[in-house]
């Protein structure tokens, strides 16, 4: 018995079979060197050993290493072709996404390697860090992080973002956007599209003309003088640098310039690591400003049907509340190391945290935010809030050790 095949399903099985082909290629040249290309080989390698000194967990812990410290142990590390590794027999993949990370500006410095790792309480792990001495070649880990040094419709905004949480600077003043689902989402983001709640999150923290969380202010005595502001308010003009992200970290960097006295009042480089809440903050004042008398003060606004916790002994405060039916459940904090603090300020709409700058004139200090989204059940307390403020708390007063060998 001979089958008779239309020719129309010939012609489509043979286009089938072409297209099969071309995009069997396509994805094989993507993702595939030349075909006499060596192997991929890391001719040296060193050991680094991180060690959690306090009894609790700590995931997606940043381990931050300055290239200058590497260099001492491996004086021929090369930046542009290497990879940190678990140091295990388990099974592939291994890799523990890095990069190198550079802060712009004074409070910047040389470059440091950055990466996270899942740490038990009082877990020491050792990883591997393999390099070639010369070469460029990186692994191409998917981007976790992203900033942007001028955001929002006219640029006078600057914004940060991981895949839970986003941030944004304008006029020195922080803001923040809840997200509902993870992913990196500013880049899409219409200006102005986020004031009610979407799909995607919301913006649920009204800032006004107060520091928001973590507009910065110096206080002398009991003189407080804002460093943040609308320009029909206060004569500054603020300018962002992106602190680049990538698979770990992203960030801003903030400056505050007086337009009468041309000095910089204030300067903060802020960073946001891969799957965490909170803010790492350094930030300076203009020499005329760094003594003893005068504090560099964070400020974090107050809002309605705010439950707030002060703990100056261990240096933190955090707020709780619903400040507006249709934003849902808010939560703020800030975490300071408790030996800076000379204690917190308060005005009409916000609280400040007085720092005391150390002898580079630094202060340093954690600032987080988090959301429950109106459209859903809400908290009937704030039970995870207080856990990981403390625990992040405790984290501050206790840096993971890092030993290299």
């Amino acid at each position: 018995m001979v089958m008779c095949v239309p020719f129309s399903c010939v012609c489509m099985s043979a286009i089938a079979i072409v297209f099969s082909a071309v995009i069997f290629g396509t994805v094989q040249s993507g993702f595939s060197q030349k075909l006499d290309d060596p192997p991929v080989k890391f001719g040296k390698k060193i050991d680094i050993t991180v060690t959690n000194p306090v009894n609790i967990s700590r995931p997606n812990e940043p381990v931050v290493i300055s290239i200058n410290q590497l260099k001492r142990f491996a004086p021929d590390f090369n930046g542009k072709f290497f990879r940190v590794k678990q140091k295990t027999t388990t099974f592939e993949p291994l890799d523990i996404p890095s990069q190198i990370r550079s802060i712009p500006g004074t409070l910047g410095g040389a470059e440091e390697l950055v990466f996270q790792l899942n740490l038990a309480p009082k877990e020491k792990k050792t990883v591997e860090l393999q390099y070639n001495p010369k070469g460029t070649d990186l692994p191409d880990y998917p981007a976790r992080t992203q900033s942007f040094g001028k955001w929002y419709r006219d640029g006078s905004n600057s914004a940060w973002e991981n895949e839970i949480i986003a941030y944004r600077y304008y006029y020195g003043m922080v803001d923040y956007f809840g997200k509902s689902y993870p992913g990196l989402c500013l880049d899409k983001l219409l200006s102005d599209s986020y004031h009610h709640e979407r799909l995607w999150g919301q913006d649920p923290y009204a800032v006004g003309k107060t520091p928001g969380l973590g507009g910065i202010a110096l206080i002398e005595g009991d003189r407080l003088t804002p460093c943040y502001g609308y320009p029909d308010d206060v004569p500054y003009t603020y300018t962002y640098t992106a602190i680049i992200g990538g698979p770990v970290c992203a960030g801003v960097v903030m400056k505050a310039e007086d337009n009468t006295t041309k000095n910089i009042l204030v300067e903060a480089a802020t960073v946001l690591f891969n799957g965490r809440y909170e803010n790492k903050v350094v930030a300076t004042a203009t020499p005329a400003q760094i003594n003893h008398s005068v504090s560099i003060a964070p400020g974090m606004k107050k809002f309605d049907d705010e439950h707030i916790t002060v703990d100056e002994r261990d240096g933190f405060m955090f707020a709780w509340g619903i400040p507006v039916e249709e934003y849902g459940t808010v939560g703020t904090a800030f975490i300071w190391n408790p030996d800076s603090c000379s204690g917190i300020y308060e005005t009409d709409n916000a609280r400040y945290v007085k720092l005391t700058s150390d002898d580079n004139g630094l202060v340093s200090y954690l600032t987080l935010a988090v959301w429950y989204r109106a459209s859903a059940d809400q908290p009937k307390n704030q039970d995870a809030l207080i856990k990981l403020v403390n625990e992040l708390s405790l984290g501050f007063r206790n840096p993971v050790n890092v030993e290299i060998t």
